[in-house]
């Protein structure tokens, strides 16, 4: 298949083909579903499938950070660092709603 260039919703510009990023988009998809049942305080699935979803979009994003990162020889550590602490500090938010869409103790509406 041929590489293509496109906007996702974790990283700024990335290549790939599309075989290969099936699963990011699945997991892109319940993740934000997950965010969704946050903000609008309604329990869509159970708990502990949250806290599933939440530990997998953690580990997801930070494998697809680095792979990113480690496959461009043009950043330089530097580069590294900063696509890195970038990508976290805008997931940030994204996170922190999904842990505690996951780990909150009071049931939701």
């Amino acid at each position: 298949m041929a590489n293509y260039r496109y906007i996702d919703s974790f990283n700024v510009c990335r290549s790939g083909s599309w075989s290969g990023d099936r699963n990011y988009g699945v997991i892109s998809i319940v993740s934000t579903t997950g965010l969704f049942g946050y903000v609008y305080n309604k329990q869509l699935l159970s708990k502990s499938f949250w806290k599933f979803v939440f530990i997998i979009t953690v580990i997801e994003v930070l494998a697809y950070t680095m792979l990113d990162v480690l496959n461009d020889p043009e950043l330089g550590v530097g580069g590294m660092i900063f696509v890195t602490a970038f990508t976290l500090i805008i997931m940030y938010p994204f996170f922190l709603g999904l842990y505690r869409y996951g780990f909150r103790k009071q049931n939701l509406a």
